[in-house]
């Protein structure tokens, strides 16, 4: 099914197969795909929806796509994507989701979603991101992210927030990773988790958890599943007055122990605050915490904390790592 126009409205129940998309609704304005029943596109997306203003794709079937589930963009407009049942991109993703202008982004659902290269990827340049629902997210290849979420421009007010309660899985090698949460702006960056997150390959490089905000906003990881598998465990870094606060309330690395640190931060001025409910076991150092401005680090909570856990006897693999440029311990 091809629709275009200014206003485009595609809702149609039954079973969609395209040889290469399955539904493209491109419209000048706004554009919706709703319905039910499955969709498929051979060689191509599932569903490509694309807009000026609102965007909405809710889909009451399966969706795959010999590239991407979901494709859907908007430049200025509020761009929802519901996975209602389980979404996939074969090649590429699974969900992608983007605003080019000031428009915000909304991927929810109770849906699987699996893709090649990301399982979902949603990304604004000014304008909020949130990534929510209960369905697990799955990236397959090599170099592959389960969960991506950017706010890309400096200049942006706006919250990057992930809470996906479903599992988060990376099934490759190389730089694969659970969750990457990138924020350019002075907005808050949060990362929550119910489920276990996995890197279940042993070449994996990457961290199950990813947050990063680099324009001043305060960053916030709370894994409450297990995090397994890969380099590190849990990464969050902030600039300037950002504060910096991971909490866990299930094991890390206790079914693979990381390569690298187990919970690493970074923060410069503003504080930085890891609580612990469970036990973390990494081949070098179990938490690995840096302020290098005036920002103090508190490290609470409960759990036995391994470095070392390979057995190597590097005399660099600490259980807790604690450095401050001036800032209290």
């Amino acid at each position: 099914i091809l629709a275009t126009g200014t206003t485009v409205d595609v809702t149609r129940d039954g079973t969609v197969t395209g040889g290469t998309d399955g539904i493209v609704a491109l419209a000048g304005d706004t554009a919706s795909v709703t319905g039910t029943g499955d969709v498929s596109g051979t060689t191509g997306a599932g569903i490509v929806a694309s807009g000026v203003n609102d965007v909405t794709v809710n889909r009451d079937g399966t969706v795959t796509g010999g590239t991407d589930g979901i494709v859907a963009e908007t430049v200025d407009g509020a761009l929802v994507v519901t996975a209602v049942q389980d979404v996939t991109g074969t090649t590429g993703a699974g969900i992608e989701a983007e605003a080019v202008g000031t428009g915000t982004v909304t991927v929810d659902g109770a849906g699987a979603v699996t893709g090649g290269l990301e399982g979902i990827f949603a990304q604004a340049q000014t304008g909020a991101v949130t990534v929510s629902g209960t369905g697990a997210s799955t990236a397959t290849d090599a170099d592959g992210v389960a969960i991506t979420g950017v706010i890309a421009d400096g200049a942006a007010t706006a919250d990057l927030l992930i809470d996906r309660s479903g599992a988060i899985t990376a099934q490759g090698s190389g730089a694969s990773g659970g969750i990457v949460a990138l924020n350019a702006g002075s907005g808050a960056t949060t990362v929550i988790t119910t489920g276990a997150v996995l890197l279940s390959d042993a070449g994996s490089t990457g961290a199950g958890i990813l947050a990063q905000g680099t324009g001043g906003g305060a960053v916030a990881v709370t894994a409450n599943g297990a995090v397994d598998g890969g380099a590190t465990g849990i990464a969050a870094g902030a600039v300037g007055a950002g504060t910096v606060s991971v909490t866990t309330g299930a094991a890390l690395g206790a079914g693979t122990a990381f390569v690298g640190n187990g919970i690493e931060t970074v923060a410069e001025d503003g504080d930085t605050v890891i609580t612990l409910g469970g036990d973390i076991f990494a081949d070098a150092d179990g938490i690995n915490a840096v302020a290098t401005g005036t920002g103090a680090v508190t490290v609470t909570g409960a759990g036995n904390v391994t470095g070392d856990a390979d057995g190597s006897g590097d005399v660099t693999d600490d259980g807790i790592s604690v450095t401050t440029a001036s800032g209290a311990i």
